[in-house]
């Protein structure tokens, strides 16, 4: 604690610190003063019976009157020696007293000076002005008793034949006016500073005793702390490694047993208007507690725990009319109730502890229980999500081989029919009669181009479904991906031309030759340019980077090949960069899709980027999508990066 003295003379010349009130400071210096008063007296009685021997030897006219002040001025100090001595004198007058003491050795000794009219005598009341300094501890009787003691002696000092001989005698009581200031605040902030920390020492033990009593309780609980912290450890860890209720349920009412005494206790599940234990512990064998269904009447216990959503505590129930015992069962005497609260806060049961003695639940016991009942809760909830999940599972593998099966069935049933019309309007296209007609020449070339566009549909369904039932069959040959991608980019000239797109090609000379299915990678990078060109908009670049991955880069001791589609094209939010790869996922409103290969942010079935997912992976490598957002003002583009191995396994994928 800093503490900062002020040499003020305000009353008290004392402020309140944090530690203690200003009133209770003043209070204990006040305490400090009285009993320093008592010596002072028996002192003070001394001197004087010196002074009187003393004035006795002087001239009459010099010895009675200053003689008679002195005896006085004894009587006075006698009388308050003795109420000191048998306190019969409050603290709070202890600075009052002390002046009247000092005024009566200023008295005398100025009435002294006033008959002698030397100021020899001087000296002796700069005795008494140090030693009042240092016995009064309030500044307002200081400053009045030291005051009034200067303005008689100066009023001598003036009426004296030779008031310059005086001078001297007036700077050195002067100075002992200032030295009794300086010793007054020195001891009065001493005593101040004393007290503050005899004040904080008080604090310090009481806080220690507490401290004390609270360790000793603390000792008291911690075996049944750290029994409740390894009993709930276990529960948890019951609840992480298995579903198994019955298991789980079990454990939670066996560790319940270890912290709340109960004979019987028991986890009870509503169904319908009834409970049904699901668990059970302490139940007589022959009772089949499992077995048992406790009907729900109006206003029970279990309505109460319902409607008030909490515990419920029976000291007695031989006292209740709506008590409902069950037979082969030991009466029931002390009872509690818990409410099992499920996540949507519904009461789905409750658990029940029942003793055979008359001994109630405690507060505590009830708070370890609402414990365990949340457990139990958890427990019942997730076997309940876990049969939901299950279902939910079962329902989508079913509804995803339904559709599986239903893209196989239609792409084989699509193709025959397709056949037959692009044969046959082929064969129109090459009639002559059609020929000489400009209108139905552009008619058969419309069926023609809408032929060929639903034959890639199907295609592209065939081999998801080949991708789905995992019957792909790949055929590595050695690939120059070059080659690949020049005679990839050379067909979608006349699409780039129409919408003023840039195509670039920046291979490196080094690319290595990789062991590749070229048919498969062809449909790849063929369903990545076609959707860097649907979501680029006209005028924007497409580039197509290639370069070799050093050996051991994914895993792969030979090393392998990186190639990167970048766009310029309106991008993709981060949410749907794993999405996109999905079967049938559409970017934008499916009811704004419009058909079309290469038109801008023009539709298709939803299957290109899924077919490059399951051609890249059985080659065993790896295919994203880095794309800062989407935006169609600012067009932050979009880069698909394939990584793919130089070699493949010797078993054919």
């Amino acid at each position: 604690m800093t503490q900062t003295t002020s040499p003020r003379t305000s009353n008290d010349a004392i402020s309140a610190t944090p530690e203690i009130g200003k009133a209770e400071l003043r209070a204990a210096l006040d305490e400090v003063m009285l009993d320093s008063l008592r010596p002072v007296t028996a002192v003070l009685m001394a001197l004087l019976c010196i002074l009187i021997y003393g004035y006795a030897r002087q001239p009459r006219a010099l010895a009675v009157p200053t003689a008679l002040m002195a005896a006085l001025a004894l009587a006075a100090v006698f009388v308050c020696s003795l109420l000191l001595y048998h306190r019969k004198i409050p603290a709070r007058y202890a600075n009052p007293l002390g002046a009247l003491l000092a005024a009566l050795m200023l008295i005398q000794r100025l009435v002294y000076l006033a008959l002698l009219r030397a100021p020899e005598p001087t000296a002796n009341i700069i005795l008494i002005f140090v030693g009042t300094g240092f016995l009064i501890l309030s500044t307002p009787w200081l400053v009045a008793t030291l005051g009034s003691a200067l303005v008689v002696w100066l009023a001598i000092a003036l009426r004296s034949p030779d008031p310059s001989a005086w001078s001297h005698n007036g700077f050195l009581l002067l100075s002992a006016t200032a030295l009794a200031f300086i010793i007054h605040l020195t001891r009065l902030n001493s005593l101040r500073r004393q007290e503050v920390l005899r004040v904080q020492n008080e604090l310090r033990n009481r806080e220690l005793e507490q401290r004390a009593v609270a360790l000793e309780t603390f000792y008291q609980t911690e075996r049944s702390r750290r029994l409740l912290t390894e009993t709930l450890y276990e529960v948890s860890r019951a609840l992480s490694q298995t579903l198994n209720l019955e298991e789980v349920l079990g454990l939670i009412l066996e560790n319940l047993a270890r912290l709340v005494a109960f004979d019987r206790g028991s986890v009870m599940l509503r169904q319908d208007n009834e409970l049904l234990i699901v668990a059970a512990r302490g139940f007589p064998a022959e009772s089949n507690p499992l077995q048992i269904r406790v009907p729900i009447k109006e206003n029970d216990v279990f309505q109460q725990i319902c409607q008030s959503r909490a515990p419920l505590i029976i000291p007695e129930v031989s006292g209740r009319l709506d008590w409902q015992q069950v037979e082969h069962l030991p009466p029931a005497r002390a009872w509690a109730g818990v409410p099992l609260i499920d996540a949507q806060n519904e009461v789905i049961g409750m658990l029940s502890l029942t003793r055979e003695t008359p001994q109630p639940y405690t507060g505590d016991e009830t708070g370890l229980v609402l414990t365990f009942a949340g457990q139990a809760a958890i427990a019942l909830q997730n076997a309940r999500l876990y049969s939901a999940l299950g279902e939910a599972y079962a329902q989508l593998e079913r509804l995803d081989q339904t559709k599986s099966d239903f893209i196989t069935v239609a792409a084989h049933e699509l193709r025959t029919p397709l056949t037959l019309i692009r044969g046959y309007s082929q064969m129109l296209l090459k009639d002559p009669e059609i020929g000489k007609d400009t209108e139905r020449l552009e008619m058969m070339r419309g069926i023609v181009d809408g032929a060929i566009r639903l034959n890639d549909i199907i295609n592209s369904m065939v081999d998801i479904a080949k991708i789905d039932t995992r019957t792909l069959q790949l055929y590595f040959l050695p690939v120059t991906l070059e080659n690949l991608l020049r005679s990839l980019l050379n067909s979608f000239r006349e699409a780039s031309q129409e919408r003023h797109l840039t195509l670039r090609m920046n291979i490196e000379e080094s690319l290595p030759v990789i062991e590749a299915d070229a048919d498969a990678l062809k449909k790849v990078f063929y369903h990545l340019v076609v959707n860097a060109i649907k979501y680029t908009p006209d005028g924007g670049t497409i580039t197509i980077t290639g370069s070799a991955l050093k050996p051991g880069a994914y895993g792969w001791p030979a090393g392998g090949v990186e190639i990167v589609i970048r766009d310029t094209g309106i991008g993709i939010d981060p949410r749907y960069h794993n999405l996109i790869f999905t079967k049938f996922y559409q970017t934008g409103e499916v009811a704004l899709h419009s058909s079309g290969t290469t038109k801008f942010k023009g539709g298709g079935p939803g299957l290109g980027l899924a077919i490059v997912k399951g051609i890249v992976e059985a080659h065993g490598g790896k295919v994203w999508v880095e794309s800062t957002g989407y935006d169609e003002a600012t067009c932050p583009g979009s880069s698909f990066h394939v990584v793919l191995p130089l070699t493949q396994p010797e078993e054919p994928a």
